[in-house]
């Protein structure tokens, strides 16, 4: 299993901080990735494929790329919205990479119960985080939260984390990007102030999203989580204290 991770936002600035993830098994991946190429090859896209790259010239290409990648490839997506003052209740905290570490965690436990569901366990763990987000200390912190999870699920399967991935280099961070940058960018600006190309991108991924509406359950008995809002296309809404500091 292949798995995307992105940030979107600002914890000390942006009204929602939006984490995003990908999920893609393992033989999808490798076809997904000479797909992508190829696409970029014919729609002469010499860009990497990025939310911040769209625009007026390159609309109908994005478009095409999101609809085939959703109607072409079995994948999941997973994001986490986040309203930074209420993650700690209203508390002035220091805001530390630390705690992006335990978002991304979150993140994947509460995506891999019902992935694996629709999945088998695979025997490996693919984790490709975008570079910038976590240090390589930060990284590992992460990497033994997640084997300790995973001891505790008797999942049998080996973590690989790939820290400070280039996106120019990963094509699910690339998918993962359009999405979460949709997302952040519905939350967090004005329409008047968005462009009509990102309008229309941001109103043709959640017709996607829509479609791909399914119920899910997420696993419970984790003394960090006080209260997580779910919501059945994809997204999770935390609007309370996340963190028992």
């Amino acid at each position: 299993m292949y798995i995307a991770s992105d940030v979107s936002g600002k914890i000390r600035t942006d009204k929602f901080v939006v984490i995003g993830s990908v999920w893609m098994p393992s033989k999808e991946y490798f076809r997904y990735r000479k797909w992508v190429k190829s696409f970029k090859q014919k729609f002469s896209l010499r860009r990497e494929i990025k939310w911040s790259n769209l625009d007026h010239h390159n609309l109908s290409a994005y478009k095409e790329f999101l609809n085939q990648s959703f109607k072409k490839f079995s994948f999941r997506n997973r994001v986490l919205l986040c309203a930074p003052k209420y993650l700690w209740g209203g508390k002035h905290v220091k805001i530390t990479g630390y705690m992006f570490a335990w978002l991304y965690w979150a993140l994947i436990i509460f995506s891999i119960e019902p992935i694996l569901k629709e999945f088998s366990v695979p025997k490996i763990f693919h984790i490709f985080m975008d570079k910038g987000e976590l240090s390589e200390e930060q990284a590992l912190l992460l990497r033994e939260s997640l084997k300790a999870y995973f001891k505790e699920k008797k999942f049998k399967s080996f973590i690989k984390l790939s820290n400070n991935i280039d996106s120019k280099d990963c094509e699910l961070i690339q998918l993962c990007d359009l999405i979460i940058g949709s997302i952040f960018t519905k939350f967090n600006i004005p329409s008047e102030k968005v462009s009509p190309e990102k309008r229309e991108i941001i109103n043709y991924i959640n017709s996607l999203l829509e479609a791909q509406k399914e119920k899910y359950t997420i696993p419970v008995g984790t003394k960090i989580i006080t209260h997580v809002d779910f919501s059945s296309d994809g997204l999770f809404y935390i609007s309370r204290p996340f963190f028992e500091l």
